[in-house]
């Protein structure tokens, strides 16, 4: 018969088992809250996203006469985006629904939450690509030369993803708030009007040269930090250079020069020289 002895033995490893069980199921149970806490946040700007191109594709014509030719609703341009983005609102409706339940979003403790996803790497990444791509595309391209603007984004993103500094993304961004800054407020100048974009003439040529000094500056002190990081490793440090500063160039020229494509802005200093050199000069 079993002993006193080897009954609280056993009795204990079922109490260990037991609440190993309960741990693995807690942990999973805070696995899917976070998968459906994802999943309501992914609904949620999709359903944004979704109305607002919705709103705007109302304003496309619905019906006309184009040539002397009297075109029906059912060949509008607006029609295939119309039906789409329908299909993306309903979507994401229940998928917003769905999750409401199941995320738990607004029960759980939000100071603490917050707070811990702010010091974990992946969302400090994720929030360092967010900012970058923001200022990238609605500040920076449509106030200076797209070759700077394109290189600053690219050393922005190497130094901190590819050379794993860590203390170099506070860096980074403190220099791209005030250069955000001066460009938009080097955009209003002499505009009574405020425009995302400068316009390509003689009026605004001073204005975009102002912008282009300072991308270039940013991008100076930018390769500056990269050099003092990687003094010892030159074989690194010229594929960052290579990376950050020739490939850009080279498809901007292939897309321009070679296929035709237009950039978002054609205007800077980088892309009248480069259409100097080949129009004028190579007589391409």
């Amino acid at each position: 018969m079993p002993t006193r002895c080897h009954l609280n033995r056993s009795i204990f490893r079922d109490q260990i088992d037991m609440t190993q069980e309960i741990h693995h199921v807690a942990e999973m149970d805070e696995t899917s809250r976070a998968l459906a806490r994802a999943n309501f946040k992914v609904g949620l700007v999709l359903l944004i996203i979704s109305v607002t191109l919705f709103v705007h594709t109302l304003s496309f014509p619905m019906t006309g006469s184009y040539g002397g030719v009297e075109n029906q609703w059912y060949v509008s341009p607006a029609l295939f985006p119309l039906l789409v983005l329908s299909i993306l609102i309903v979507l994401s409706g229940i998928l917003i629904i769905k999750m409401w339940k199941e995320c738990d979003y607004f029960n759980a403790p939000t100071a603490s939450r917050g707070t811990k996803n702010f010091k974990d790497r992946k969302n400090q990444d994720k929030w360092y690509v967010i900012l970058l791509l923001c200022v990238y595309v609605y500040v920076y391209i449509p106030s200076a030369d797209f070759y700077l603007t394109t290189c600053l984004f690219l050393l922005s993103l190497i130094l901190r993803f590819y050379l794993q500094l860590t203390g170099m993304w506070r860096g980074v961004l403190y220099i791209h708030f005030p250069l955000a800054l001066t460009l938009l407020s080097v955009r209003s100048v002499n505009s009574d009007v405020f425009s995302w974009f400068l316009a390509d003439s003689i009026v605004d040529e001073p204005l975009i040269l102002i912008n282009d000094l300072c991308c270039a500056a940013a991008l100076c002190v930018l390769l500056l930090a990269s050099v003092i990081n990687l003094k010892d490793e030159p074989a690194k440090l010229l594929k960052v250079w290579v990376y950050s500063l020739l490939i850009p160039l080279i498809l901007i020229c292939a897309f321009s020069f070679l296929l035709y494509v237009p950039m978002p802005v054609e205007y800077g200093t980088v892309s009248s020289f480069l259409n100097y050199l080949v129009y004028d000069i190579l007589g391409g």
